[in-house]
C-alpha cells in the first residue's frame, strides 16, 4: 500500500469585492421643481444631461449642475444663470 501525501487544508480565498457602479445608484435632475430621473449612463457627464435637458427646459443648455448624495441617490440641481438684460 502506497501513501499519498495529505496536503494541508487550503484556506478559501475571499471572494473578490463586487465593483462598483453607476447602475445601483438613483440619479434624479431637479429643475425647476421638477424631478426628472436620469439614466446612470449620462449621469456623470454635465453636457449630456444638459442636451437631455434642453428640449423640455431651454435654459438647461446653460445652467450650473450640482450633485448631492442622500441615501443612494444622487440629486442633480440644475440651476439656470441669470441672463443680462437689454
Amino acid at each position: 500500500m502506497t501513501s499519498m501525501p495529505i496536503a494541508a487544508a487550503q484556506p478559501a480565498a475571499p471572494a473578490p469585492a463586487a465593483p462598483v457602479s453607476n447602475a445601483a445608484k438613483t440619479y434624479v435632475a431637479l429643475i425647476e421643481g421638477q424631478k426628472i430621473p436620469i439614466p446612470a449612463e449620462i449621469a456623470n457627464d454635465d453636457g449630456a444631461i444638459a442636451l437631455a435637458l434642453t428640449p423640455y427646459y431651454p435654459e438647461a443648455a446653460e445652467a450650473e449642475l450640482e450633485r448631492d448624495e442622500k441615501d443612494g441617490v444622487i440629486t442633480i440641481t440644475v440651476t439656470p444663470k441669470a441672463k443680462s438684460k437689454g
